[in-house]
């Protein structure tokens, strides 16, 4: 598929932007390449303003690191502090617990103490009073004993804080910015130097591409902007075959029993989703190459 882009300057919010790119075209815009940046900005009308495109964070994505992961924000237990997590300035993703048993998000290269959990051992959970970042954390648990802690509920929660004199890492945590509207993974990401930084009093969690320079910015996502749409287009491709037959090839059914064949293998190599069809040259599908001279 080919993303072909479409400018809108009625100004919506960003779900506002979503649900009409959605009924009128395929979805709001995926950006995966420089490339594609660039064809983006070409659909701009005016330089100096911000559009929608259809990255954002999801900020109630946490998943724990043991079992299945799941963190239901609605449903799972929790323990956050008031206000929190707030991701200031767009750079925390992992989670402490305090001595008191609340949780916060904080950025995961802050070096903390933390908790291990081991399946094995007499003692479940295991502080750990060394200062390291979160990821060194959890590679520490994984290689002594199962993993960094889960909490799964306020039983668990009033094991673990009495062990505590400061904030400790546990082993939930969040991926930033890994999702467009359209369900695509996002690779590709061309932020202004300073973003994301999510200021202000609310999450900034929406992205819009600056339409001067391409650079993206995160947004509050009840800001009304103009925005980007994208409309998803079959590619095309044409390939050339080059078959050796006592048969007339020309003869329709010989062509489409090659068509069936060729459905098969293309299918069987994990295509979907294609069609084929034969092109004619001068009235023709098929022609025959002309004898190469040889020299004696």
């Amino acid at each position: 598929m080919v993303r072909e882009y479409h400018y809108v300057n009625s100004p919506k919010t960003w779900a506002g932007a979503q649900t009409f790119c959605r009924e009128v075209y395929t979805d709001l815009a995926t950006v995966e390449s420089k490339e594609e940046n660039i064809r983006l900005l070409l659909e701009t009308q005016e330089p100096g303003k911000l559009a929608w495109i259809g990255l954002y964070d999801d900020t109630k994505s946490w998943m724990w690191t043991m079992g299945d992961g799941k963190f239901d924000r609605e449903n799972s237990f929790f323990r956050w502090e008031r206000n929190e997590p707030n991701n200031i300035g767009g750079k925390q993703s992992c989670v402490v617990m305090n001595w008191v048993g609340f949780w916060r998000d904080e950025i995961c290269e802050t070096d903390r103490p933390f908790v291990c959990f081991d399946e094995q051992g007499p003692s479940k959970y295991i502080l750990v009073d060394t200062f390291m970042t979160w990821d060194v954390a959890r590679n520490y648990c994984l290689s002594k004993y199962t993993d960094l802690v889960t909490v799964r509920n306020l039983t668990e929660n009033e094991k673990i804080h009495p062990m505590l004199a400061r904030n400790v890492w546990i082993g939930l945590r969040r991926n930033f910015w890994t999702n467009w509207s359209d369900e695509s993974l996002a690779t590709f990401k061309n932020w202004y130097e300073s973003q994301p930084d999510n200021s202000g009093s609310t999450p900034a969690s929406c992205a819009a591409v600056d339409t001067t320079t391409g650079t993206w910015w995160d947004v509050h996502c009840d800001t009304e902007l103009e925005f980007i749409c994208e409309k998803l287009i079959p590619l095309r491709r044409r390939f050339k075959l080059r078959l050796q037959s006592e048969t007339d090839l020309n003869d329709p059914v010989i062509q489409q029993q090659i068509l069936e064949q060729l459905h098969d293998k293309l299918e069987t190599d994990g295509l979907s989703d294609f069609k084929l069809r034969w092109n004619q040259n001068e009235g023709q599908t098929f022609h025959k190459e002309p004898k190469k001279k040889t020299h004696g």
